[in-house]
């Protein structure tokens, strides 16, 4: 692959790994997948999944097209109003909140989506607490769809015998919203056809008296990627377009003055990033090759997964050798494994290229050892330096770049 001048320079510049982030890639995903949604069903928006990548730029690039935001915690929450979010556009998820987060967040206008019935005893607490004042809420609803796996969130149907009459009972509390989210086995169309048309009984089976608003089918989509790494998947790769047609049409049950919402993470952010990193030198050990980086699997992978991303060699003009063995990382880990069973010629000082490193790697990474790398935006003619999200604080206050 051919690889702009800037990001050889910067690389020589800095002698350190570092990511790079393509805005224009991530309104074209936000852009695509809002457009195949909108030709189905009209009503319908997308909350980017915060917890997938804490780049300040991208939510605020985001809240930019309009975007909902979801989060699954009181701190995200305040990091996303922070960053510029409309609390009337944030989605909150999750099955830890105390009183006095739940009644900041409802007072502040964001819908929460309640994971239990312990938690809608809370909220009730609060709404008889404050009698003149209106709470509006949403349900998450577990639902079964005869995978093997068993979630431990949401409210089944089952507990719905104990919950509608909790409702019911407390007039100043108003269900406007019934969320789901699936993510293990869950990701291909066709699970998300099945998870919208079981949205779609629930609602007309309990639902349709109340003051419905919003159906959110949640997240859990796989991502752009290179046909290297769809092949390791055991089932074909949806498009951004593929998604949101599905979505949309497997709710086509429901009255059209009800807002669909999807909250994708990986599809719109994983392919938008890339990280380099160099090598640095190579050992052999008992006839197995070693090369070692500058880098870490934390840097790309830091859920430890053994797949190999995409990844690719940009030599810089030293002496190459055929070598095959892993590429290594800079930590005390023997598995710090960032490449499996590479193959091929390599040199000290090569540019080393992993893509589709998006999503979860910089939010996952711990600080262990090296401090997370730094991130690049790019543009036609250089990079941006724009400042990660390793604190609240620091993130916050930091001078982020607007295009």
């Amino acid at each position: 692959m051919n690889l702009s001048s800037s990001v050889i320079e910067l690389s020589r510049k800095i002698n350190r790994p570092f990511y790079t982030i393509d805005l224009d890639l991530l309104k074209s995903n936000y852009l695509e997948l809002l457009s195949s949604g909108q030709s189905v069903r009209g009503n319908f928006k997308i909350a980017f999944a915060f917890k997938s990548n804490y780049l300040p730029i991208i939510t605020q690039k985001l809240v930019t097209y309009n975007s909902f935001i979801e989060v699954f915690s009181e701190n995200e929450w305040n990091q996303a109003l922070a960053l510029g979010s409309n609390p009337n556009q944030l989605i909150c998820n999750g099955p830890s909140y105390d009183i006095k987060a739940i009644d900041q967040i409802t007072n502040a206008g964001t819908i929460i989506n309640i994971d239990s019935i312990d938690q809608l005893k809370v909220l009730i607490q609060l709404a008889q607490q404050n009698i003149n004042r209106e709470f509006k809420f949403g349900l998450r609803l577990s639902l079964s769809l005869q995978t093997s796996f068993v979630s431990r969130f949401g409210i089944t149907e089952n507990e719905l015998t104990t919950i509608l009459p909790l409702i019911e009972s407390q007039p100043n509390i108003l269900l406007t919203s019934l969320h789901t989210h699936i993510v293990e086995e869950a990701r291909s169309t066709s699970s998300f056809s099945k998870r919208g048309r079981e949205m779609t009984r629930l609602y007309k089976t309990y639902f349709s008296t109340f003051p419905i608003t919003t159906i959110n089918l949640g997240g859990g989509f796989y991502s752009p990627m290179p046909p290297e790494l769809a092949i390791t998947f055991n089932e074909p790769i949806p498009t951004i377009e593929e998604y949101g047609k599905a979505v949309s049409e497997s709710v086509k049950g429901i009255p059209k003055n009800i807002t669909l919402v999807i909250e994708p993470g990986s599809l719109l952010v994983a392919n938008t990033m890339r990280f380099f990193c160099s090598v640095t030198g190579m050992k052999t050990r008992e006839s197995k090759d070693f090369i070692f980086t500058n880098a870490s699997r934390f840097d790309i992978q830091p859920t430890m997964s053994n797949r190999n991303l995409p990844m690719y060699i940009h030599h810089q003009g030293n002496k190459t050798i055929s070598i095959s063995g892993d590429i290594t990382g800079n930590t005390g880990m023997e598995n710090d494994i960032l490449y499996h069973g590479y193959n091929g010629s390599i040199a000290i000082d090569d540019l080393l290229e992993f893509q589709n490193v998006g999503a979860y790697a910089q939010a996952l990474r711990p600080q262990f050892i090296h401090a997370t790398p730094k991130t690049y935006i790019v543009t036609e003619d250089e990079l941006i330096f724009t400042p990660n999200q390793d604190s609240f604080e620091d993130s916050t206050t930091a001078n982020c770049f607007n295009k």
